[in-house]
């Protein structure tokens, strides 16, 4: 063997000699652990929630003037009828006041019938030349006065009158009492509430909901509204009215349901599980943790979790601004798909990941 084929031997060697060293070196890719959740439906026929039957038209009854509350002629969840007493305030001051406009009216009527007799007298004499035309005057003038008086005073009268009829309370029409807000005995003030009464004519169902769920939710959307004591007894709803604002303590916002035809059971204070039935909108949006959506010039994308393969991938989507930690996605993502929710501004596209899963 030449000295050249030795020394091409000996390189070639050497060469294949760094190159295993270098392989061996070589690290291997890291693979990172990733938290994750599964795309879910944002609201599904199963979502239900336990809530009052309420009248929709309550009305509290209060006196027009004040005074000592001496009598409540009912009580709490009691029927009423319309024109039925439903208390008294102490009325002697006022049956006074009553009988001296009375004794007033008769004074003023009294001295009409004198000043009109005097004024026919006057009127005869004149025509005989035995009075003269200013005595008739100031009689006519007399008589229009006393007139007036007579009608002051009874307006007097109407007015003591209307005040003795203020101091009994009258039910303006059928109803159940919901509070009570006086006792006999107080003194209440003109305008202080002393009963309240629901009509039950129209029923709603009151729930309270979380805000990301009302979100969802049109007035009209259907529900199905079941009593908790006989969930046999069931009838239809539709939503009638959300709060505008949600409660600042609870962060819930209250919905009125209303009821459609709804049988004797359900009855104001009765309570009864209210269950969503989804249209094809809210059925079709989907929810993840807000921790999920990654905003990269000015685009909304979440980091979408190919378990077979053991990586991830930027994905677009149209996601609504997230509600109580939750983003509503409307499009670019499917039902089951897993997304990535923490640490989303530290991944790449093929990245090797290790699924551990919040849910």
């Amino acid at each position: 063997m030449s000295r050249t084929t030795r020394f091409l031997v000996a390189a070639t060697a050497c060469l294949a000699l760094a190159a295993c060293s270098q392989a061996e070196t070589q690290p291997a890719p890291v693979i990172r652990p990733v938290l994750s959740v599964l795309v879910e439906p944002a609201i599904a026929a199963a979502d239900s929630f336990v809530g009052t039957v309420v009248a929709r038209d309550e009305i509290a009854y209060a006196f027009r003037i004040g005074g000592v509350l001496t009598s409540r002629a009912v009580g709490i969840g009691q029927s009423v009828t319309k024109g039925q007493a439903l208390a008294t305030l102490q009325s002697t001051s006022l049956q006074y006041a009553l009988t001296r406009a009375q004794a007033d009216l008769d004074s003023a009527k009294a001295q009409l019938s004198n000043a009109t007799a005097a004024e026919a007298r006057l009127g005869a004499l004149q025509q005989n030349d035995n009075a003269t035309p200013s005595q008739l005057d100031a009689a006519a003038q007399q008589s229009q006065a006393l007139q007036a008086s007579v009608a002051q005073a009874q307006s007097n009268l109407d007015s003591a009158q209307q005040q003795l009829d203020e101091a009994t309370l009258h039910a303006e029409a059928d109803g159940v009492v919901t509070s009570v807000d006086a006792e006999p005995g107080q003194v209440v003030a003109a305008g202080s509430a002393i009963v309240k009464v629901a009509r039950p004519d129209a029923r709603d169902v009151a729930i309270d909901v979380p805000e990301n769920f009302a979100s969802l939710l049109d007035v009209g959307a259907p529900f199905r509204l079941a009593l908790q004591l006989d969930p046999t007894i069931a009838v239809s709803g539709r939503l009638r009215e959300i709060a505008p604002q949600a409660d600042p303590t609870t962060r819930a916002r209250r919905v009125l349901i209303e009821l459609l035809d709804p049988p004797a059971a359900f009855w104001i204070g009765t309570t009864a599980t209210v269950t969503f039935v989804p249209d094809a909108r809210a059925a079709a949006t989907l929810s993840v943790p807000a921790s999920a959506i990654l905003t990269s010039a000015g685009q909304t994308m979440v980091w979408v979790v190919d378990e077979s393969a053991g990586t991830v991938s930027r994905r677009q989507v149209d996601a609504a601004p997230a509600v109580d930690g939750q983003a509503q996605v409307h499009s670019g993502l499917s039902e089951g798909e897993r997304v990535v929710v923490l640490g989303v501004d530290e991944l790449s596209d093929g990245q090797k990941v290790r699924v551990e899963t919040q849910s």
